[in-house]
């Protein structure tokens, strides 16, 4: 049931992040949010294919290509047993991501 709930957080996450252009998002607040709701899945153990499957069915453009390349990212981080060490993760990962949004807007 609770990975029912995150993939729906995902699904809504999505039509939340609008690219203005290439590289750079309307809202970071989004963008680290689609983040956080990404690497929470994959430290409850979802499989990839399930989110990469998502992406391809629910977003497009650019918005799909960043968010592919966080799930990507996401996976190349180990799964922890600790809940500690998840929780900090899911926060570090999306704090990453926000500070990315933020410094591809600085650079435009």
């Amino acid at each position: 049931m609770q990975m029912v709930a995150g993939l729906r957080v995902l699904m809504g996450t999505l039509a939340m992040v609008t690219p203005t252009r290439a590289g750079n998002l309307e809202d970071c607040s989004a963008y680290g949010h689609l983040a956080y709701t990404i690497m929470k899945q994959r430290q409850s153990g979802i499989d990839m294919s399930v989110l990469m499957s998502i992406l391809e069915k629910k977003a497009d453009g650019a918005a799909k290509r960043q968010a592919q390349q966080l799930v990507i990212d996401a996976y190349d981080t180990p799964l922890f047993e600790i809940e500690e060490n998840k929780q900090r993760t899911i926060s570090e990962f999306a704090n990453k991501a926000q500070v990315y949004c933020y410094q591809s807007k600085g650079s435009q």
